[in-house]
């Protein structure tokens, strides 16, 4: 998954059209290790113009919302 899956799962998870067997399939397949979060970021980093400090803003950005809402055992290795 892209840097920028994070934001993206988090406002699919957001979403309330989304049925919510939807979300707890996302979930099973997380637990079974059949889907992962590669590089967790927030968001893509700017590649032309970034700081080592808004890259790793971002990755502890999306790793704190992974952590929270799926657990530690689901962040990047």
């Amino acid at each position: 998954m892209n840097n920028k899956f994070s934001s993206y799962i988090e406002s699919w998870f957001n979403d309330k059209n989304v049925l919510e067997t939807r979300k707890q399939n996302f979930k099973i397949l997380l637990k079974r290790k059949q889907i992962e979060f590669v590089l967790g970021g927030r968001v893509m980093a700017d590649e032309a113009a970034t700081t080592y400090s808004s890259v790793i803003t971002a990755l502890e950005l999306g790793h704190q919302w992974i952590r929270d809402f799926f657990g530690s055992e689901y962040l990047p290795k």
